[in-house]
This record gives structure tokens, sequence and C-alpha cells, in this order.
């Protein structure tokens, strides 16, 4: 049985999958499901900035940065 979390809470370098958006804008589930981040993608986290900073994620092979809050909305599995 997996383990679901929300995408803020990976340690860096530990991957997951994304399982779905959590009280998020259609506009915003919009936007990451055109960069890939969408039910079923892999997504690493790369970095954390020190406090409520950007995370870098990798999703596809390319880097985005997300804010700590948007990334408490997208639920993920390990």
């Amino acid at each position: 049985m997996s383990q679901t979390l929300p995408l803020s809470q990976l340690a860096i370098g530990q991957a997951a999958t994304v399982e779905s958006f959590i009280n998020q804008l259609p506009s915003f589930q919009q936007v990451c499901q055109n960069l890939g981040i969408k039910p079923g993608s892999s997504v690493e986290i790369l970095r954390k900035a020190p406090g409520k900073g950007p995370l870098q994620i990798k999703v596809l092979g390319t880097l985005y940065s997300m804010r700590e809050s948007d990334a408490q909305g997208i639920r993920v599995s390990l």
C-alpha cells in the first residue's frame, strides 16, 4: 500500500507519482497539466529554499520552480 502526502513534504532527492490536486483552482491545474504535472506523472524534488521558499522539481526531464504553498495542494504517492 502506497503512502499519499503533499508534494511539499517530499525530501530532497525523493521521487513520487502525482495522484491528485486538492483545493487548487482549475487554472492552476491546467497550467500544471500543460507542464506535465498531472496524475500518473513522476515528480522529483531537487532543491528546497529555506523556510517557505520555492521548491525545484523535475518532471519529464524538465526543471521547474514551484511555491511551497502550491506544492501543498498536489497529492503524491510514494
